[in-house]
């Protein structure tokens, strides 16, 4: 073979080389994929938690890291941490990305950015007693309400109405869900807001004498944030790769594995 067939080639070699190692890996200028810091939860079982083995475990968990392989210019690590200081770390700038259920409210939207793909149908219901009749905010009047932290967007729902209305009953708080049930069952607290899967989860885990309100309280879903100065980018990548993910079926797959039920539609 002549050399002048040799070197064309070769030099479309080096270019079909060139192209796979550049390909997703150019974002540092050095060939590696940029590391992205993700916050999520440490104890939400079944969302995001350390497994027996001592490993991020849960559907959150899983979501992200299949959101993570369809990403090659991006390798995640993970920041495990609880609710409220998920969004402090973000808010700070010491993460790029948070996932905890978050849903949607104006102080938030104020503060992070939002993914515009949604995971899980997150719908608020009252929870209480079996038994008791609590339906509405109204029927709480002279009551508590079980919150799970001041940084829940169940608690912004039921603070805002409370203090709009005089406030009529008591917010007391409980940050696990073993207490909260208890509280519920033995009458320290007359009902909580949940999703039909927690509501799912807490009888089939718990075996709880509760049960759950036809009415709606608030219609939301839960999404990755970001921040809001510098995430677009970001948000953007996340966006597709978790759209692709639902039109898949992955998303579908993944709730019923740890839900029992596809909560990336509406439950009820």
């Amino acid at each position: 073979m002549s050399y002048k067939k040799i070197i064309p080639l070769l030099l479309a070699a080096i270019l079909a080389i060139s192209l796979f190692s550049a390909c997703g890996k150019a974002k540092t200028g050095d060939g590696e994929p940029t590391e992205v810091l993700v916050g999520v939860g440490a104890d939400f079982s079944p969302i995001s938690f350390y497994n027996d083995d001592k490993e991020l475990d849960g559907f959150e968990y899983e979501l992200l890291a299949a959101i993570d392989d369809r990403l090659p210019e991006y390798t995640f690590t993970y920041k495990p941490s609880d609710f409220t200081n998920i969004l402090l770390s973000l808010e700070s700038g010491k993460i790029d990305a948070a996932a905890h259920l978050f849903e949607y409210n104006i102080e938030r939207g104020d503060k992070f950015l939002y993914g515009t793909e949604g995971y899980i149908h997150f719908d608020l219901y009252f929870v209480s007693k079996t038994g008791a009749e609590i339906n509405s905010f109204e029927d709480l009047a002279g009551k508590k309400l079980i919150a799970d932290g001041n940084g829940s967007n169940s608690f912004y729902i039921a603070n805002k109405w409370n203090e709009e209305h005089g406030k009529p009953f008591e917010i007391i708080f409980e940050p696990t869900a073993p207490i909260l049930i208890e509280d519920l069952e033995s009458g320290v607290g007359d009902a909580t807001l949940a999703s039909v899967s927690q509501y799912d989860g807490w009888v089939r885990e718990y075996n709880a004498d509760i049960q759950i309100s036809d009415a709606v309280v608030n219609e939301s879903g839960t999404f990755i944030l970001f921040n809001k100065d510098t995430g677009a980018e970001l948000q953007a990548a996340f966006d597709k790769a978790l759209a692709d993910l639902k039109t898949e079926g992955f998303v579908a797959e993944l709730s019923i594995k740890w839900f029992d039920a596809d909560v990336s539609v509406k439950a009820k």
